[in-house]
């Protein structure tokens, strides 16, 4: 077996699986990008692969490094190589080779309560301009559950994923980037996961709850309340904005009623007794 070249290549790929700086074999660069197009359906399986010198001046590589590659692709079982004719993809290769979905999935850690079945419904309707199917995946908040889901969309190989990570405990990094190694695009709806590079698209939490108590307040109402399914991120920055609202009037306001449920994982149904008597304590 030929020694492999040494060579290296430095790795600028987004999805934090390499520490930036750190220097990657180009043999293995190339193999990648290989299995990238045979997995996608680009090179389908019995077709050829470029040739020796169209890698070489494609990706501006030495022989050597080519044949290294294509040396451990047939090693794989992607390829198989026929003297004289050049490389073929393998039509029984180590993976399913499949089209990815033209499904985009949502994954929710609730879809009943909050802003999340609005959220959805206006998820479902963009997908629908571009011709996407939609795959709602709920997690009930629970990392584990998260997980198991992630695993199955890319066994399904969707064409994207929108994610409300969950957070008990928690969403570990480990667990978007498995996403985004193979190839599906992630974008984090309300949080973001630390440790990973993603688009963010955030709702301004606090100059909503800001806007919804300067609206009362320029409407002549001074006792104002705010009610929520339970205490979180989103609530907390209501309340901090309803408050800031009323803070910045000229004459004081009575202290706002304050409600949050006893828990996420409850629908409203369950602490209607609560609620109950909170309203009845705001007009006594």
């Amino acid at each position: 077996m030929a020694a492999r070249a040494p060579e290296t290549i430095q790795n600028t790929t987004p999805t934090g699986s390499h520490s930036a700086g750190k220097q990657r074999p180009k043999y293995m660069v190339l193999v990648e990008q290989l299995i990238q197009q045979i997995t996608t359906g680009e090179i389908r399986p019995g077709e050829a692969l470029p040739s020796e010198h169209q890698l070489c001046e494609t990706h501006q590589l030495a022989r050597t490094t080519v044949r290294n590659a294509m040396q451990l692709l047939e090693e794989q079982g992607w390829v198989n190589r026929i003297h004289g004719k050049g490389s073929f993809v393998s039509t029984r290769p180590p993976l399913p080779v499949s089209k990815p979905l033209d499904t985009f999935a949502f994954v929710l850690p609730e879809t009943r309560t909050g802003y999340y079945p609005s959220l959805q419904r206006s998820f479902e309707q963009a997908a629908s301009l571009t011709q996407h199917q939609v795959l709602v995946c709920c997690t009930e908040n629970k990392v584990d559950a998260q997980g198991n889901t992630i695993l199955q969309l890319i066994d399904k190989h969707v064409a994207g994923v929108a994610l409300v990570p969950a957070t008990v405990p928690a969403t570990p990094a480990y667990q978007i980037r498995q996403l985004q190694q193979h190839g599906i695009p992630v974008v984090f709806c309300h949080r973001e996961v630390e440790g990973v590079q993603a688009p963010l698209l955030s709702i301004p939490f606090r100059d909503v709850g800001r806007l919804a108590g300067t609206t009362l307040l320029e409407q002549g109402h001074r006792s104002l309340a705010l009610f929520s399914p339970h205490r979180a991120s989103a609530s907390i920055e209501y309340e901090a904005g309803l408050r800031e609202a009323i803070a910045s009037q000229a004459l004081p306001c009575p202290e706002p009623f304050i409600f949050h449920g006893p828990s996420s994982q409850l629908h409203p149904i369950d602490y209607e007794q609560d609620l109950l008597q909170t309203l009845e304590t705001m007009f006594q």
